[in-house]
């Protein structure tokens, strides 16, 4: 894994593979990076100058009153190198799979097989407090080590809360399954990023010399029968207050922003929301049960 250029020939489909979906999930469109193969510590350098050519972005906004301006990226940078390390350090050589990187307008995810060891509690993730009680890859750790790569004393996971709290990042999701077959990490963008997506993908329709339309009022309660609670209490905002944003959703209800938008288009595909008038216009609750 460490001395050789070509470890696929003996660990078949020890590489990285990045597929991009400029679109989203839900859209069939996706394009595929050249796979990165080669010795452990060069797959790790070399998806890392990838991701920092390709994907990572920094946003500098003045912030009313504060002199001084604040300047985020969309992704840390110091939490995609333990993710990325980890990855491919903890990753199980046995299983013909490659480390998956898929990257979406909203989020990265990371996907190595197999799993963390049956001795970790997905709740210890969670808590950010991951104490293994054995490694696998052990001498492969010991190599990365000795380059710098990783520590080896289970500080990765805090590292990598550290790096997303420090740049206001939402905190990333970590998945297996009951089989620890598979290990699996949500990487959520910095909302300021996703207001400029949105933006993108709602251009404005209404003059800027013309005020926003004013939403017609309804005094009748929304009938909200089968939807779950996170999505009622989002129908409820909007009855209030028809020119919402998703960003005010996500922050009335403590929720992140990426999951506020991910409700909000549930209710669109639904019929319970429709948007009229572009970003500068309103929420209409349509007149159904549902």
């Amino acid at each position: 894994m460490m001395f050789t250029e070509n470890p696929e020939k003996y660990f078949p489909y020890s590489r990285v593979e990045i597929v991009h979906f400029p679109k989203g999930e839900s859209d069939p469109e996706f394009f595929e990076a050249p796979h990165i193969t080669g010795p452990v510590d060069y797959m790790i350098n070399r998806t890392m100058e990838y991701l920092k050519i390709n994907v990572l972005k920094q946003m500098t906004r003045k912030i009313k009153g504060q002199s001084a301006s604040v300047r985020v990226w969309n992704y840390p940078f110091e939490a995609f190198e333990e993710i990325i390390a980890n990855a491919l350090y903890h990753r199980d050589y046995q299983t013909r799979e490659p480390v998956e990187i898929r990257i979406y307008p909203d989020k990265v995810m990371v996907i190595n097989y197999g799993g963390p060891d049956r001795s970790i509690k997905i709740s210890e993730f969670r808590k950010g407090a991951v104490f293994p009680r054995r490694y696998r890859n052990r001498r492969l750790g010991d190599f990365l080590k000795e380059l710098d790569l990783t520590e080896g004393k289970a500080t990765g996971i805090p590292t990598i809360r550290k790096a997303m709290k420090a740049n206001g990042s939402p905190l990333p999701d970590f998945i297996t399954d009951q089989e620890r077959s598979f290990f699996q990490v949500n990487v959520l963008v910095h909302p300021w990023f996703l207001e400029e997506v949105e933006k993108e993908e709602i251009p404005p329709q209404i003059p800027p010399q013309i005020p926003p339309q004013t939403p017609p009022q309804s005094e009748d309660e929304p009938v909200t029968i089968g939807l779950p609670e996170k999505q009622k209490e989002i129908v409820q905002l909007i009855v209030k207050d028809p020119t919402v944003s998703v960003k005010t959703i996500s922050e009335k209800l403590e929720i992140n922003y990426y999951t506020a938008k991910e409700q909000v288009n549930t209710l669109k595909e639904k019929g319970v929301l429709e948007r009229i008038g572009g970003t500068r216009g309103y929420w209409k609750v349509l007149p159904k049960t549902y």
